[in-house]
């Protein structure tokens, strides 16, 4: 008895090996996105003026990184705005084709939250970010960018 047992439990851990339990690999339907991604951000909104100039937040168009690393629908990772002390920790979700994804920036005068959703088609994550502006004396602000991220 004691060797049928030995068998059954050497055979389900076969099983289990080679079917990939507590597998890493990606769960189908979730797009890839781990790696390191970049953009042209176009800067829509930033208010009031004097909380953006203090958090040194960029005007106009600037460059993105986003690096990511992907556990499954799990994605954890960096943000910057290229150029800025603005560099964010984030973390967040994927989907078949989207993905949300939040962290906070601090600087020296103050922090600002990241909160970014995008649509993935092909190699490009068509992406929103918001952001909650925080100076150190508690005065706060609004900002939002929109561009193309794409995997480099």
């Amino acid at each position: 008895m004691k060797e049928f047992s030995m068998k059954v439990l050497l055979t389900l851990i076969l099983g289990c090996f080679l079917s990939g339990c507590g597998s890493d690999s990606p769960e189908p339907g979730i797009a890839q996105v781990g790696g390191s991604w970049q953009a042209q951000l176009t800067i829509q909104s930033c208010a009031p003026a004097s909380v953006c100039t203090s958090l040194g937040f960029p005007t106009g168009t600037v460059g993105a990184t986003m690096v990511l690393n992907q556990l499954n629908d799990r994605v954890q990772g960096t943000f910057n705005y290229n150029n800025t002390a603005i560099n964010a920790s984030i973390t967040g979700v994927v989907g078949m084709n989207n993905l949300a994804v939040t962290g906070t920036a601090i600087t020296s005068t103050g922090q600002i939250t990241i909160r970014l959703s995008g649509v993935i088609s092909g190699g490009v994550i068509q992406a929103t970010v918001e952001h909650n502006l925080t100076l150190i004396d508690r005065e706060t602000g609004t900002a939002s960018s929109t561009g193309d991220f794409t995997r480099v």
